[in-house]
């Protein structure tokens, strides 16, 4: 909602991890005219490709690693939603040393996190399918947590500046972030 309220249309928009490509086709509903993804997966790409073809879509996908993307083009703003804390190794530090290269003067950058809180939840330890399964504990798949105050200390030491932030209450809470840079 945020970007259909505040970008342009015209503007270049990149998805990191865009997997077959789901938001990015929402955004093309909405009028969106210069949309781009990558993925790592060549199966998830080939999958936008050709969801791309078949609704005659004017998307732009390819294969990258968001650990160390290759192609550095410039974008207005750039997404990343459900990805992020899921990655081994990996920080927020990490995402915007990678990216904000990639990032127009004035841009904005997005993208949501497992909210720290998320450390007091039962059971936090193991996958979310595994909670309830006393024969299977497999280790969590959120293993990125961080509370609003250690994302916008992150955010600043890149010059970021918090724009919005909103709560997604759910089993695992997280919170989504814009920052203007």
């Amino acid at each position: 909602k945020w970007i259909r309220d505040n970008v342009n249309e015209n503007m270049n928009v990149l998805e990191v991890a865009c997997g077959a490509g789901g938001m990015l086709y929402h955004l093309q509903n909405d009028g969106f005219n210069h949309l781009t993804g990558y993925d790592y997966s060549p199966g998830a790409i080939e999958a936008a490709q050709d969801i791309n073809r078949t609704i005659s879509g004017h998307i732009h996908f390819y294969i990258d690693n968001a650990y160390k993307p290759e192609r550095k083009e410039k974008y207005d703003v750039i997404i990343w939603v459900n990805g992020m804390y899921h990655l081994e190794n990996f920080s927020l530090d990490d995402f915007f040393e990678e990216h904000i290269t990639m990032l127009n003067e004035n841009g904005y950058m997005l993208f949501d996190m497992v909210d720290s809180k998320y450390n007091d939840i039962p059971n936090n330890q193991f996958r979310t399918d595994c909670w309830y399964k006393d024969w299977e504990k497999i280790p969590t798949e959120y293993k990125l947590r961080l509370s609003e105050d250690e994302v916008v200390y992150v955010a600043q030491k890149y010059n970021a500046k918090l724009i919005a932030v909103y709560e997604i209450n759910e089993l695992v809470p997280r919170k989504a972030y814009v920052f203007k840079i």
